[in-house]
């Protein structure tokens, strides 16, 4: 599945004098999300350039913050420099390697993207330090999503768009266990089904207690009725079989997995930050 992505990055800048000379001038701040402030900055890179080349780059600190010191003459001798703030793909891929026996299936934290660049910053004084905040907002990262199939007005597993059911938890349970700081969530969703909200609660819970049944504590695992808007209606309304109809409705029959924190503490057996709440959407057509 190809990704989609949309991303906003606002950048308030204001300069703060200290009250001492230093030698270097400090360019500091933190990279924060402005839907939730308290997603992890992961492989986030805050870059410093001059006259359009690179001059200096920094990862921040998992909580958005970052330095950097930049010797005065810099400034002397190009007047300005430019900020710009970045997610590496490469350092994401290195840190949360795919899955060989899951190929489908890349465990990431959260995906940030930058659009604007041109932010200046010019030092008043030699001794002038400067604090440079960013709010990013969040990429929306579709890659191929892990699923499982449902039989029609059942919470009996199926195949469903390649994916075998049994194959695909031993996948998921295994990069699980390999990942024990993730919070899942497996969202649930029904078609033109009977009584689909308590439908969809019922698969919820096979897959859950599937999930606890084989280790998984129950305090990693958020349970969510998904919407109801099916996943391929055009594509359903433009069948020209019956069974390319039923094969194709079929795919809204389903259940999926995605982490939401990175943030479990199995020691303590709670989160360090506060499990997101499961967003109880009405399941109904």
């Amino acid at each position: 599945m190809f990704f989609r992505r949309l991303a906003i990055i606002l950048l308030c800048i204001q300069t703060v004098k200290l009250a001492g000379q230093s030698s270097k001038i400090a360019i500091t701040g933190r990279v924060k999300c402005e839907i939730n402030p308290k997603d992890k900055m992961v492989c986030v890179f805050v870059k410093l350039s001059f006259n359009g080349e690179d001059y200096m780059e920094v990862e921040c600190d998992t909580l958005g913050g970052y330095l950097m010191e930049v010797p005065p003459n810099m400034f002397e001798k190009y007047k300005t420099g430019k900020l710009t703030v970045n997610q590496s793909w490469d350092c994401i891929r290195n840190k949360y390697p795919q899955d060989r026996d899951c190929p489908y299936l890349s465990f990431r934290p959260p995906m940030f993207m930058s659009t604007r660049s041109e932010n200046l910053i010019t030092p008043l004084e030699t001794n002038t330090n400067y604090i440079a905040n960013f709010k990013v907002a969040p990429v929306c990262v579709l890659p191929r999503t892990p699923v499982f199939g449902f039989k029609k007005n059942s919470t009996e597993l199926t195949r469903i768009s390649g994916f075998d059911p049994d194959s695909t938890f031993n996948c998921l349970l295994g990069v699980v266990k390999s990942n024990p700081n993730t919070i899942f969530k497996i969202t649930a969703y029904t078609y033109h089904e009977k009584r689909p909200r308590h439908l969809a609660k019922n698969r919820l819970a096979v897959l859950r207690n599937k999930f606890i049944s084989n280790g998984i504590d129950a305090e990693r695992i958020v349970t969510v009725i998904g919407e109801a808007t099916p996943l391929n209606e055009y594509e359903i309304k433009k069948a020209k079989t019956k069974e390319e109809r039923q094969a194709l409705e079929a795919e809204n029959r389903r259940a999926t997995l995605s982490i939401v924190s990175f943030d479990y503490d199995p020691k303590l057996k709670k989160e360090v930050i506060q499990k997101p709440k499961a967003v109880d959407e009405e399941g109904d057509d």
